[in-house]
């Protein structure tokens, strides 16, 4: 019988199950199985994903995770999908006659021996205090998450779908973040685990500002960062004035915009980062546009510890000022794998040019072209350069263009192009160097 096997080996099979409702069913069918796998039931939690009001989950699992801390520290990944605002409550107006309209209050219950001394504990003042629990009282989402979240001490995941306004330039919107904030400023760390964020917006279009995820360079075991339809918001101090105390190690974006700032805050908070990936995401996510220097100017910050940089733009912006464009790479001496658009570096007319702009340490190296004739004119500074041996330890070269030409006139200059590639493909075979190439129509 499954509820004889000992309680070591029935946590091992329900960590292995492959869905969470397999593990829910087996919690359910038994004190025994109950006892043994409720835990590992609350290991990886989605919140905000029902179709009923939110506050009614999150208070629930509030409810479990307070009276039971046994299960509170069983979390180890959370998930919270989009949840509604205070403003959400308060500020609906009807167009026609400014009446303001209240939604439907959820039946949520405020025990008051649980919720009020946490209140009493959190580090706001009176009339916070008082607003946050008239919040709870309204059963709004945001004030259950800045109460909930905090209990999961052993957090290591987190993944945020921010809700609109959260990102507001003008300030922070709700009491989660606030609780972040707070949470970052608090001398015993609050989130002492926690190793990874992921972050998105709730929307297809437009994107959460970068200040919401400041708190996450504050807590102390956080090594990764990544998110999608972000715009950079990083303010006008120098990044020297930033002392670097984050862990972070890994930033990764996808769809990201606003790049004037070089999401210096962010860089410049990290004492050692090795890894950044940038995806510029264009109208979809900003109304401003590309400008790829003020990030690797940030990143220099990191210049001995940078082992990979991926930096692309989507929609093929066309940089017109060479002083805004990406000068040279060769500073990151640790340097092994790099992405990037060849437009957005300064024209390159010399094989020492092209040497000047990279890095001897690289392993592999990606370079996209915007257009076939830029990579006419580069191919055959790169067969010089590999000829050199400038690349030691370079084992692959990937190669990307778009916009092949389709008139009798430039297929011959396709031709060409086809014939340059061919001798870098010799030079490459030669120097022992992995050669891919790859024409997008």
């Amino acid at each position: 019988m499954l509820i004889d096997l000992p309680t070591e080996v029935l946590v091992l099979i329900g960590e292995h199950l492959p869905r969470q409702n397999d593990l829910y069913h087996l919690v359910v069918s038994s004190r025994r199985l109950s006892d043994a796998l409720l835990p590992s039931l609350y290991a990886d939690v989605t919140l905000c994903n029902t179709v009923a009001h939110p506050s009614v989950q999150v208070s629930c699992f509030f409810y479990a995770v307070t009276r039971h801390p046994k299960l509170a520290r069983a979390v180890r990944s959370l998930a919270l999908e989009v949840w509604d605002l205070p403003c959400d409550f308060y500020h609906r107006v009807r167009v026609q006659d400014s009446i303001p309209i209240e939604p439907d209050k959820p039946a949520v219950a405020y025990d008051a021996d649980i919720i009020d001394p946490l209140l009493t504990k959190a580090n706001v003042s009176e009339a916070e205090r008082v607003g946050w629990a008239k919040d709870i009282h309204n059963g709004i989402t945001d004030a259950w998450l800045a109460l909930t979240v905090p209990q999961l001490t052993q957090l290591r995941k987190i993944r945020i779908t921010w809700p609109n306004k959260c990102g507001d330039v003008q300030g922070l919107d709700g009491w989660f973040s606030s609780m972040l904030t707070r949470a970052s400023r608090e001398e015993s760390p609050r989130f002492p685990h926690l190793e990874e964020a992921y972050f998105t917006w709730w929307d297809t279009e437009n994107s959460v500002g970068s200040h919401v995820m400041l708190p996450f360079f504050h807590f102390p075991a956080m090594r990764r960062l990544s998110g999608c339809q972000v715009e950079d918001q990083s303010d006008e101090r120098n990044p020297a004035s930033i002392v670097p105390t984050s862990g972070i190690t890994t930033i990764a974006l996808c769809c990201a915009g606003g790049t004037d700032g070089g999401l210096r805050d962010w860089i410049a908070a990290c004492k050692a980062l090795e890894v950044f990936s940038f995806d510029f995401g264009g109208p979809l996510v900003t109304e401003l546009g590309y400008n790829p220097a003020p990030i690797v100017q940030s990143l220099l910050l990191h210049r001995t510890t940078m082992v990979s940089i991926h930096i692309r733009q989507l929609h093929e912006y066309e940089i017109d000022d060479e002083e805004d464009k990406i000068q040279s790479f060769a500073e990151f001496t640790a340097l092994k794998h790099l992405s990037i658009d060849v437009f957005d570096l300064v024209e390159m007319t010399t094989v020492e040019d092209l040497q000047n702009a990279f890095p001897s340490s690289l392993e592999t190296l990606r370079l996209r072209y915007s257009d076939w004739e830029l990579l006419g004119r580069i191919t055959p500074l790169l067969q010089g350069l590999v000829a050199t041996r400038f690349w030691p330890q370079l084992a692959t070269l990937t190669i990307e263009a778009a916009r092949i030409p389709t008139d009798d006139q430039d297929a011959s200059g396709e031709s060409a192009l086809r014939t340059e590639l061919n001798g870098l493909e010799l030079r490459c075979q030669e120097a022992g160097i992995s050669l891919t190439s790859a024409v997008i129509q």
